[in-house]
């Protein structure tokens, strides 16, 4: 097992710091022990005089000496009691422990008289340590009976073995002791070397990734200081590993960009001066200069004289700047040519912010410059043409503002005819038994929808329709079916199918004849004493009750478009409405329920029936302007692309009036 030097010193320093407190606490161990073992005689003494002296206290003056040698004979056998003698009052002793006799040391010595130099009333013990030749060094402990009166006890106690019980203590505590550093030696010996294994783990594995190696991963699996060290040396490897991996694909795709500028662009850097530090082939390749003839050298050796020296001043005060600038060069090339580059100049800094090189990105873009050169001469042969077509231009533009004020005339005519046409309100007035309103605003100058109200013995016929479109064909269209409606109406055509059909067949050819892909979708009411007939396809007919609650009318199978077919005779149809007074009937046009607001939402029948049903109990013209000033506020100030027709036909309460 292989040992660092480091935790070798350990290792011995703990051992002489273990055996410097090992030494210290025998010698305490030894003291303390010492000290407790002659205390725990003493005590024991103690307690035993006590005892006899308590019992002789009873007995002594009865003079039973016997029963005091036999309670002095029954602690002879308690180890380390070197003699036991009991003394009356006189001094004579009446009970001991010695055999074959007393030893001459107790008859002669003054301590064991009592006498009146010596005679004291007291109940304490005594203690004290002497030598007896016969028995050698001893503790004798010393209790008066009865202050003396009754005599005194005496119990030595054998110095020699307690000092032997000592040493065998002190010996036993000493193998103890050195058990116990021979042990935790061992110990320390094993623990150390595990801690150095693992830490010659640690110093293998560092030593591999200071070789690059960043793989190495430490397995060791304890839970200590050792253990948290080698997982933060595995995740610190790991973190390097990773960075060391980025690091390295991000080299690799920095050498993969040098290679494709180096294929691609030209390279040069230069010091603070301008000189040439380093090129790229590309750059030898373009200039026709080789390296050595380049490097060390200024960047003017390139200049061509094309530019002036306003030019390269506004180069050096930006970069010196620290900005990046950016432009087009003309350089000269050794053999006298020149060539143009779009060239970037980035300055490059240390830690410190401070610029230290130039580092110069160019492309080639001769052939741009040339194209453009060749390019400006057609442009400037162009602008010539362009100049003289200018002219030839204005000339047309002048006999189309001619003929478009000639066309604006012509459509502000039919404009006039569409307007002329219409029903006026004094003959709106004139019908009885009805309050009649309309409204038209065409989109452009000339629109497509149409409205009529025609009033012939006592049948009055509403026509609403809608031509696709704007424009003059829409217009045209729109005066067609009002002529073909009256003409209906005078000649008292009263069957749906025949008004309907002649009209689409007079529009159908009509239509073919200006070849146009125009028609229209056309409704047809007849009013009569209360009773209102519908016929042909529109928008919703809405029938509005005195109360204001709105019934639509779906117009689909009523009808046809007008002007799609020939013949539309099969799909025409009609339905029969009975009105009461108050009742009426609301026709309009898609402008005004697809007029959109600036969400691009639609006005929507919705809206209409429920402005109708509100304002139902104003007059006809109230109604309608109503309904047309809530539609202009729905749509704020988006343009108006379709145009608005309504006509509002109220049945007065009163027939007769």
């Amino acid at each position: 097992m292989k040992i660092s030097k480091l935790l070798k010193k350990t290792l011995v320093f703990a051992a002489i710091v273990f055996g410097f407190i090992g030494i210290f606490l025998s010698i305490f161990s030894v003291w303390n022990l010492s000290k407790n073992l002659l205390h725990e005689y003493e005590n024991k003494g103690s307690a035993i005089t006590t005892t006899i002296a308590s019992i002789s206290s009873q007995i002594i003056f009865n003079s039973n000496h016997e029963t005091i040698q036999a309670l002095v004979d029954s602690f002879l056998d308690i180890e380390g009691i070197s003699y036991i003698l009991v003394q009356d009052e006189t001094g004579t002793i009446i009970a001991h422990s010695f055999t074959p006799g007393i030893p001459k040391y107790f008859l002669r010595h003054q301590q064991y008289r009592l006498t009146k130099e010596n005679y004291r009333f007291t109940q304490e013990t005594n203690i004290t340590k002497f030598t007896i030749p016969e028995l050698g060094p001893v503790i004798d402990i010393e209790l008066p009976i009865l202050g003396l009166a009754g005599g005194d006890v005496h119990l030595g106690l054998s110095l020699d073995l307690i000092n032997q019980k000592i040493w065998f203590a002190t010996v036993e505590q000493v193998i103890i002791i050195v058990f116990l550093f021979a042990l935790t030696s061992f110990s320390a010996y094993i623990f150390v070397g595990q801690i150095s294994q693992d830490l010659n783990k640690l110093i293998k594995g560092v030593t591999r990734v200071q070789l690059g190696d960043y793989g190495v991963t430490i397995s060791v699996n304890d839970n200590n200081e050792i253990g948290l060290l080698a997982r933060t040396f595995n995740k610190m490897v790991g973190e390097v590993r990773r960075y060391a991996q980025s690091l390295n694909q991000s080299l690799q795709e920095l050498e993969n960009i040098k290679y494709a500028l180096d294929q691609s662009q030209i390279i040069a850097i230069t010091n603070l001066h301008g000189n040439i530090m380093q090129i790229n082939n590309k750059f030898c390749e373009i200039s026709q200069y080789s390296q050595q003839q380049l490097l060390g050298n200024d960047y003017r050796i390139l200049n061509s004289g094309y530019h002036p020296n306003e030019f390269f001043q506004d180069l050096w005060l930006t970069i010196i700047s620290g900005k990046i600038w950016r432009g087009e060069i003309k350089n000269r090339t050794k053999n006298g040519g020149y060539y143009w580059v779009d060239t970037t100049i980035v300055p490059l800094k240390n830690r410190e912010g401070e610029i230290f090189q130039y580092l110069s990105i160019q492309n080639d873009i001769t052939n741009r410059k040339e194209f453009e050169e060749k390019l400006e001469e057609k442009v400037k042969q162009r602008t010539e043409q362009l100049a003289q077509a200018n002219e030839e231009i204005t000339m047309l533009n002048l006999q189309l503002k001619t003929e478009n004020f000639r066309m604006g005339a012509e459509l502000s005519l039919l404009r006039e005819m569409q307007q002329l046409i219409l029903p006026k309100k004094q003959e709106l007035a004139a019908i009885e038994g009805l309050d009649i309103a309309g409204f038209m605003e065409p989109a452009s100058e000339v629109g497509g929808d149409y409205y009529d109200v025609l009033y012939n013995e006592e049948v009055i016929t509403f026509g609403i329709g809608d031509v696709t479109g704007h424009g003059l064909e829409s217009g045209i269209l729109m005066v067609m079916i009002q002529t073909a409606v009256r003409t209906l109406t005078e000649i008292k055509e009263s069957d749906p199918v025949r008004f309907l059909s002649t009209i689409n067949r007079i529009i159908y050819k009509n239509i073919q004849r200006m070849n146009s892909e125009k028609n229209l979708t056309l409704a047809v009411l007849n009013y009569a004493k209360g009773r209102l007939s519908i016929s042909g396809q529109h928008e919703e007919i809405l029938i509005v009750r005195n109360n204001g609650k709105v019934e639509r009318i779906d117009t689909m199978d009523l009808g046809f478009p007008i002007g799609l077919d020939h013949d539309i005779s099969d799909f025409i149809d009609q339905t029969l409405i009975e009105l009461q007074p108050g009742d009426g009937v609301v026709l309009y046009t898609d402008g005004i329920t697809e007029a959109k607001d600036i969400n691009k939402n639609q006005y929507g029948i919705e809206r209409l029936c429920l402005v109708i049903a509100q304002n139902w109990t104003k007059s006809a013209q109230e109604i309608e302007e109503a309904v047309i000033e809530d539609l202009l506020t729905y749509i704020g100030e988006q343009k108006i692309f379709d145009d608005l027709t309504l006509l509002v036909v109220k049945q007065k309460a009163d027939i007769s009036s």
